[in-house]
C-alpha cells in the first residue's frame, strides 16, 4: 500500500463547532480510532474516549514496531 501524503486539516469539533486541527490520517496507523474520536476537541471528549484513545495510540504504535522488526 503507497504512503498516502499526511497533511494538517482544520476543521470544527463535531459536539461544541470549536475549531481545531487535525492530521488528514494517522501517523502509527490507528485510522479507525481517528475516525471514530479524531473530530472531537479537547475539551468535550470524555475520560473514557481519552483512555480508549491513549491505549488505541499505543496499540497501534506497538503494531508499527512489530511490523518493522520483522522487515
Amino acid at each position: 500500500m503507497p504512503n498516502r501524503k499526511i497533511e494538517i486539516v482544520t476543521t470544527n469539533c463535531r459536539r461544541c463547532g470549536k475549531s481545531i486541527s487535525t492530521l488528514s490520517r494517522s501517523l502509527i496507523g490507528a485510522d479507525a480510532l481517528r475516525q471514530e474520536l479524531g473530530g472531537i476537541c479537547g475539551d468535550c471528549i470524555t475520560p473514557e474516549e481519552r483512555q480508549r484513545i491513549e491505549e488505541g495510540t499505543l496499540q497501534a504504535a506497538l503494531r508499527q514496531c512489530a511490523a518493522a522488526g520483522t522487515s
